[in-house]
């Protein structure tokens, strides 16, 4: 590697960091143009996509979104957290087919709870998705898995009664809001 490939890593990476505190700090409009800049000069570094497919998401450029998200899946195929915020971002699309959204979030998700059982939020999220959708069983099936993913979560642990609860046909049939 030359002397100055390597710089020019070195800064990509300090944009990217710079990028990513600037999304810890609520503030993605100057994250923004650090993360696209690090991207041209790292385009295949799945850790810089996520952090800016996270940036989008907050801005609500969801189509930009999950154009980065799915490059970051093909560039990482075996990270959890990429397929997670794909799947969050596919559901924020609202492109005329919501159906073919939330088919595409939840392959996601099911693809983050494949390689992590136990990834933060997958399991409810698919859950939420299921339940929007009024498949009772497979959302209580997923407030399960989320129950045990976070034994301490008492929403995973109400809304798995419901679902199984309707499932049973013992309840409202109501639709739900989806994720944020």
């Amino acid at each position: 590697m030359s002397e100055r490939s390597s710089e020019e890593r070195r800064r990509a990476f300090e944009l990217s960091n710079r990028g990513a505190s600037y999304l810890q700090e609520g503030k993605p409009e100057k994250a923004l143009p650090l993360l696209r800049e690090a991207l041209s000069s790292l385009p295949d570094d799945p850790s810089i996509m996520l952090n800016l497919g996270g940036a989008y998401v907050v801005l609500g450029r969801y189509i930009e979104a999950e154009a980065v998200l799915s490059r970051a899946a093909e560039v990482a195929p075996n990270d959890p957290l990429v397929w997670s915020n794909l799947g969050a971002a596919l559901l924020r699309l609202r492109l005329g087919d919501e159906g073919e959204c939330q088919r595409r979030a939840i392959a996601a998700f099911r693809r983050a709870l494949e390689l992590d059982p136990k990834a933060p939020n997958v399991a409810y999220n698919l859950a939420l998705v299921h339940r929007e959708r009024g498949e009772w069983e497979q959302a209580a099936r997923f407030f399960q898995l989320a129950m045990e993913a976070d034994p301490n979560d008492p929403d995973a642990r109400s809304l798995y009664e419901k679902m199984r609860n309707r499932a049973a046909g013992q309840g409202p049939n109501e639709k739900a809001t989806p994720p944020d």
